[in-house]
């Protein structure tokens, strides 16, 4: 009861149990220290059995959890869209080799994102943890023997190196920490250290009442104190495991109040369905969730959720686990135990497989939501060169082919490739050519580089390129700057921030104040050297920043009805983008430029998320193919021929 029930109510989000994710970490401990007693009996009395050891965990977890994987599996092909069916059946083929928790880690889940509501199978990472502790330690044990003595001190031994290697790994890589099994393992190896402990005498009455409370109130606060923003596990995990090892170790010397407490018929009964419960809650909330919208739940629809769970929890306990643990018609010997799990296991990897082979089975939903979807996996348009710069050339070409001439030239960021797309049909409607620069995350400015992610290497190289280009050519005398530029200006956006040097400084302090200084210096300066070249400046302010994953988030609606959240209204984006439309509207005194916002022609007050059903980003805050051919003709049509 002390590890489910924490957990539960925090995944339903239930106030007042933030830190409820250690219900976890006391559960490795109880687990560490059951496991540990049995293992040392069976030695002690000469009947320790490596297989008889994996048939008990065959019998004891993998029938509930073959049955869970199905109910996913099923529920998925009606509820998940084929990226997330997709990823639900890798997470499936994961689990069913027990390595969920190093799949996660593979795949930068953050067991704390909200991308983890969606994963109906992350909960089983700790169920990974467990049995690669078990694949390890039987076997140590045995290596060991009877040798008790020199068991436990090998045990804390190892419980020492792994608790050190949690606390480094807690602060430099904290999903390596959270989700892998050596920075897990002092855990569990502390309640095994318990049970490996010589027996003790009966203690006094008040020392084992306050060592019992003691381990209730560590538990407690950590429930009550802990949250998603606590470095966890590393030290802060001692606080819930040395709570339950307290209260273990209290309980081992005589009766606690604790103990009469936890041994009441509702905290058994919590306890017989716990596995179960553990394996129910988390899908049955990620359906809510998916249905909602959201992971905040209105108090009915939690306590819906987490009734549905208990009572799948409590037949998964009397139908499956009961039977199979016992040794009935189903289960009479071990070889059958082997075989039953293993074919089961067989049949739900090939299904498995077979989703992952057909990328989510995507023909099982209607054509208009498959439309909106395609829409996610639109790519920016324009030669591979002109993101990248693989190759000699700097600019692509737009618009009908015209040697030894072209009209304009968009050059910018990913937003500039994105709106490509438009200009592109704009020009060869007009029978017109055209050119475009653009680069990943590369504003166009001069002299700027940006610092943030290494991924964003040679914007100075890059722009000194492109205004070369623009004074050794005569044609081209249009240019358009399009770029998204707040986040550039502000250091802010949908990514934590966006940090810029000019060329030749050293300082790497950032900073909104400095950013911004930055920005308005490299913009003015960039318009400047774009007239001394004698062209025309287009500049498009910034274009609406909706919500993350657009396509899916229509898609999830046209399935299941799940409110779509409030998109912002013109005022909204105006207000945004202020302190950056400044800047770039007090350039217009410098030469023949003209500023072009876009945001009337995409909200009209409230920012529109599609036309004619196909989404107008492909994300939060690209356009795509069908947002590029929207805005393009209707921005730029009368502006390139004034």
């Amino acid at each position: 009861m002390l590890a489910i029930v924490p957990v539960v109510l925090y995944h339903a989000g239930v106030p007042g149990f933030g830190g409820g994710f250690v219900g976890v970490d006391v559960f490795f401990v109880i687990s560490g220290f059951l496991i540990t007693g049995i293992l040392r009996r069976e030695i002690e009395d000469g009947r320790y059995s490596i297989t008889a050891f994996y048939e008990r965990r065959v019998r004891r977890i993998v029938p509930a959890l073959i049955v869970i994987i199905f109910a996913c599996l099923v529920a998925g092909f009606v509820f998940l869209l084929p990226r997330q069916f997709d990823d639900l059946a890798k997470s499936a083929l994961a689990t069913l080799l027990f390595a969920s928790n190093v799949w996660f880690y593979v795949q930068s889940a953050d067991y704390f994102a909200p991308a983890a509501e969606t994963q109906m199978l992350l909960h089983t990472w700790s169920l990974a943890v467990e049995e690669q502790f078990y694949i390890i330690f039987p076997l140590l044990m045995w290596w060991l023997m009877s040798r008790t003595r020199r068991a436990l001190g090998l045990i804390v031994l190892l419980c020492g190196a792994s608790f050190l290697l949690s606390v480094f790994l807690t602060h430099t890589r904290p999903t390596a920490s959270f989700y892998l099994m050596p920075g897990r393992f002092w855990e569990l190896g502390v309640g095994a250290a318990l049970a490996l402990m010589a027996p003790q005498r009966r203690a006094p009455p008040l020392l084992r009442e306050a060592a019992a409370a003691i381990g209730c109130a560590m538990i407690a606060i950590s429930v009550a104190l802990y949250s998603d923003q606590t470095p966890f596990p590393g030290v802060a995990a001692m606080l819930p495991c040395l709570g339950a090892a307290l209260i273990i170790w209290a309980g081992g010397l005589g009766t606690t109040r604790a103990g009469r407490l936890l041994s009441a018929p509702l905290p058994v009964g919590i306890g017989l369905i716990s596995y179960s419960l553990y394996l129910w809650h988390w899908p049955v909330l990620v359906l809510f969730w998916l249905r909602f919208g959201s992971s905040d739940l209105p108090p009915a629809a939690t306590a819906a959720a987490v009734a549905i769970a208990t009572g799948a929890a409590w037949a998964s306990w009397r139908f499956v686990e009961r039977p199979f643990r016992r040794r009935g018609r189903v289960a009479a010997t071990r070889a059958r135990v082997f075989g039953v799990a293993g074919l089961a296991s067989a049949v739900l990897g090939v299904a498995s497989l077979a989703i992952v082979a057909m990328q989510g089975l995507p023909g099982r939903l209607p054509e208009a939501v498959q439309r909106v979807l395609a829409v996610a996996d639109e790519e920016i348009t324009g030669s591979e060169n002109c993101a990248t710069e693989r190759t000699a050339g700097i600019l692509c070409d737009l618009g009908l082919p015209t040697p030894g001439r072209q009209d304009v030239l968009l050059w910018g960021d990913s937003h500039a490739g994105a709106l490509s797309h438009g200009l592109d049909r704009l020009l060869r409607d007009e029978g017109r050519s055209g050119a475009l620069a653009y680069r990943l995350a590369c504003p166009p400015i001069l002299g700027v580089e940006r610092l943030d992610g290494g991924f964003v290497k040679g914007c100075i190289e890059f722009n000194d390129r492109v205004i070369a280009e623009l004074r050794s050519r005569s044609d081209l005398q249009t240019v358009i700057l399009y770029s998204r530029w707040r986040l550039n200006s502000e250091g802010r956006g949908a990514w934590p921030r966006a940090l810029l040097r000019e060329e030749g400084h050293v300082d790497k302090s950032g900073g909104e104040a400095a950013n911004f200084a930055v920005f308005e210096a490299a913009f003015t300066r960039t318009i400047a050297a774009i007239t001394a070249t004698g062209r025309r400046i287009i500049v498009i302010e910034g274009t609406p920043e909706l919500v993350s994953e657009l396509p899916v988030v229509i898609a999830r609606n046209m399935m299941s009805g799940t409110p779509m959240p409030d998109m912002p209204d013109a005022a909204n984006v105006h207000a945004l983008n202020e302190r950056t439309n400044r800047v770039i509207e007090a350039t217009a005194e410098l030469g023949d430029v003209t500023v072009l916002d876009p945001v009337p022609i995409l909200c009209d007050p409230v920012c529109r998320i599609a036309v004619d059903g196909i989404p107008l980003y492909f994300d939060s805050d690209h356009l795509s193919s069908q947002g590029a051919d929207f805005l393009a003709p209707r921005l730029l049509g009368e502006a390139l021929h004034n």
